[in-house]
């Protein structure tokens, strides 16, 4: 089916780049409690619940990255931080 397709695609890609990044990162999570509460909320039908859940996990991963030492070629990494700082309320 195309949807397995689709997802398997963006497993990889996501997985690609997670692996790439894990040297870069000074944050400790617990992915495996996310997801699982992400699982759990979805299996219980509770689908606001659980795209809030998904929603933050996502958001968790994108601050993470943009805070990271990663040299992303397009994002000086002082932009970066500053993204993050702006995003978490820090704003001087």
């Amino acid at each position: 089916m195309w949807w397995l397709r689709l997802r398997n695609q963006l497993f990889l890609q996501a997985e690609r780049y997670r692996r790439m990044l894990l040297p870069y990162t000074r944050v400790e999570r617990h992915v495996d409690e996310e997801h699982r509460e992400i699982l759990e909320l979805t299996l219980a039908r509770n689908a606001d619940r659980a795209s809030d859940a998904l929603a933050a996990h996502l958001q968790r991963t994108a601050d993470i990255l943009l805070g990271s030492d990663a040299p992303f070629a397009d994002v000086p990494h002082s932009a970066a931080t500053a993204r993050l700082t702006l995003r978490a309320g820090k704003a001087d």
